[in-house]
């Protein structure tokens, strides 16, 4: 039998593959190598959706509107159990502009250069590439759900 660890934190993080004029966002964190979809891990104050604005625009200075559910990841890491939502998005604002110290670059990738890309071409840091390559593959098959089946509800602390 499984003993349930009541102190264990999930770490959920979210990424977006947004898309504009045919192409795709993709973004190199400062000191890694390879690209990533724009995103990170959820503060305590953000649902999913939320919280994919929020680093969005941190990490881009885009303003955004999730569209849709693409890759769902789960797996334990080396600080415990992870979860990693893929999303759809489309730009309702802002220009493209890098943060420093957390983003190094920004590049709008077409289609079919994205269909030329391997996994070798993401984030080297370990089977997180396999993750963002996957995401990327189901999108441009068109394995895209509605982001209604996400239902963001307020926390009942934050309800009174």
């Amino acid at each position: 039998m499984q003993h349930i660890n009541p102190q264990a934190t999930v770490i959920v993080s979210t990424y977006a593959i947004i898309e504009r004029d045919g192409k795709i966002l993709l973004t190199r964190d400062t000191g890694k190598e390879g690209w990533k979809l724009p995103g990170g891990a959820l503060g305590d104050d953000h649902d999913i959706l939320d919280g994919l604005r929020r680093e969005v625009s941190e990490e881009t200075a885009l303003k955004i509107t999730p569209t849709g559910l693409v890759h769902i990841e789960s797996y334990i890491g080396e600080r415990g159990p992870r979860l990693r939502f893929y999303l759809t998005a489309t730009v309702e604002g802002g220009e493209l502009k890098t943060q420093t110290g957390e983003v190094d670059a920004a590049e709008w990738i077409s289609k079919k250069e994205l269909q030329k890309l391997t996994n070798k071409d993401f984030e080297s840091a370990g089977f997180y590439s396999d993750t963002y390559f996957r995401a990327i593959r189901n999108y441009l098959a068109g394995k895209v759900t509605p982001v209604d089946v996400i239902v963001a509800r307020e926390h009942e602390q934050h309800r009174k």
